[in-house]
């Protein structure tokens, strides 16, 4: 058996009950046709925000000169890596997994 949406507020209207949000969002999208005369206002800090996120995003995922200095470092074999650093930063992250 299928059921369809006008039985659905049909139903609603007999027990005044609100109509499906599918129905409800279709009567808003209804409304935003109609200009309504509303403004927008951005806050300074939204707006600071956004234009630091643009910074962000310009920026180059990876650092060529680290790249480059850390390539050059393991190539002459001077690139060493404590084993204890390692460890901390590992149960480091481990930890802040945890606590998010």
């Amino acid at each position: 058996m299928r059921i369809s949406r006008q039985e659905i507020e049909n139903v609603s209207r007999v027990y005044r009950i609100e109509p499906p949000a599918e129905s409800r969002r279709a009567e808003r999208l209804a409304r935003v046709d109609q200009p309504a005369g509303d403004q927008v206002t951005i806050s300074r800090q939204a707006r600071l925000v956004q234009e630091l996120r643009q910074r962000i995003e310009a920026e180059p995922d990876v650092r060529a000169d680290k790249v480059a200095e850390l390539r050059a470092a393991i190539q002459q074999g001077k690139y060493r890596v404590d084993s204890r650093d390692i460890a901390d930063k590992m149960l480091g992250r481990i930890l802040a997994d945890r606590l998010k």
